[in-house]
Order: C-alpha cells, then structure tokens, then sequence
C-alpha cells in the first residue's frame, strides 16, 4: 500500500543503515523461466513495473 498510495505517512525507519534497493516487483518463479521461452528471468529487483509511476528511489518520510 506504501508504495502506491505513499500512505502511511508515520512509518518506522528501518533499523538497518544500509537497507539495499527498494524493492519494485520480484523475480519470476524459477519453473516458469525454465518452462516459457518467450518469457526472460528479471536482471535485478529494482525495476519499475508498467503501472508504478512513483519516483525511482521513493524514501520513508523524514520526522513524521
């Protein structure tokens, strides 16, 4: 809900300093990668999907 709507606005920072990339979709299960050959396996997890129009690297709300 988060990353569509930018709702909750009061969301706990992460505990981590280094979090990692902001997940965008996951990976395709590995049995249809290996059974589909018109279907080619996601780079990484950061790539925006058709419908997600919000910022490439969104960030949690600073003092809220």
């Amino acid at each position: 809900m988060y990353r569509r709507t930018g709702y909750p606005t009061n969301i706990e920072p992460n505990l981590e300093l280094n979090p990692g990339a902001f997940i965008r979709s996951f990976f395709y299960p590995a049995n249809a990668a290996n059974t589909n050959s018109a279907l080619s396996q996601k780079q990484n997890v950061t790539g925006q999907v058709f419908w997600d129009t919000n910022p490439a690297s969104p960030g949690f709300p600073v003092g809220n």
